[in-house]
């Protein structure tokens, strides 16, 4: 997954994840990063948009009940068909917003 998810990233690409400071730069820095923390669970994600971009739902599994619970909302900014900017909102509170659940049953 990780050079398919390189591929989709422009040269320049970055994610960020607010409030937090932190800042990843570049394909392979963020295909690690995601990679790195979240290896070997079994994520969905769920499409949507969020002023007019393409954005996407995380769910991550839950170690102790039969449920995937929301993990986050990411905007793309897109840059011709790559990904050029990922946002990252951990405020769960906003997927109310959107239409979606805190948790899935996990299927």
């Amino acid at each position: 997954m990780g050079d398919e998810l390189v591929a989709l990233l422009t040269d320049d690409a970055r994610l960020t994840m607010p409030p937090e400071p932190a800042e990843h730069r570049g394909p392979r820095p963020i295909a690690g990063f995601l990679l790195e923390s979240h290896v070997g669970q079994d994520l969905t994600f769920l499409p949507t948009r969020a002023n007019s971009q393409p954005a996407l739902v995380l769910y991550l599994p839950d170690p102790s009940a039969p449920i995937r619970r929301a993990c986050g909302l990411i905007v793309l900014t897109l840059r011709g068909n790559r990904i050029h900017t990922l946002t990252r909102f951990g405020d769960l509170g906003v997927l109310a917003r959107f239409g979606f659940p805190r948790s899935l049953p996990r299927g």
